[in-house]
């Protein structure tokens, strides 16, 4: 990592940390949208053959859309997270982003979670236990806690590198797990 990286911004327009993740990545949707796409494939040729003239042409309208346009749309999304200056920010179109100041956090950790069995998902997610949560793929998240006492849970392939830019920004102090390295 670059000296630069960390506790030596000279510019508060320095970028600490920036991660764009694609949805593209994560096999269990494509998976199932190479599976959708066989289906409706199948279903909608076999109409297609069976039909002539203007129900014909709908159909392969309603092939367009949900075998190409619809996919190529789901596998396009990207979350972009971003620690720029003072300001940690996380955004999924078309979902609305976070836009956080660093004093404004309280605390940081990093957590292995389901995406499936703990958010019940990817994409945006609303939870009890983990507060808002944005993921594309992957298990390894950064969960920060506001001041309020909200939780904003972060989908990151570089949780390190995410939860050290975070923790130095916001003049957060280690966790046990870190002082215990240090200490060893």
């Amino acid at each position: 990592m670059d000296s630069q990286e960390y506790g030596e911004m000279t510019d508060p327009r320095d970028i600490a940390f920036n991660e764009t993740q694609h949805a593209w990545r994560n096999r269990f949707i494509v998976t199932i949208i190479a599976c959708e796409t066989l289906i409706l494939s199948m279903i909608l040729g076999g109409f297609a053959l069976k039909y002539t003239g203007q129900q014909r042409t709908e159909i392969i309208i309603a092939w367009v859309v949900c075998v190409i346009i619809m996919p190529g749309l789901i596998l396009s999304f990207r979350q972009r997270t971003k620690v720029v200056g003072t300001t940690l920010r996380v955004w999924f179109p078309p979902f609305p982003g976070w836009k956080i100041d660093m004093s404004r956090i309280r605390c940081a950790e990093q957590r292995k979670l389901s995406p499936m069995g703990d958010l019940g998902g990817w994409g945006y997610k609303i939870t009890r236990k983990h507060g808002h949560a944005m993921n594309t793929h992957g298990d390894q998240f950064v969960i920060i806690t506001l001041d309020n006492d909200k939780k904003r849970t972060i989908g990151t392939q570089r949780p390190e590198e995410l939860l050290a830019a975070i923790r130095v920004l916001a003049e957060l102090p280690p966790d046990e797990s870190e002082l215990e390295s240090i200490e060893g």
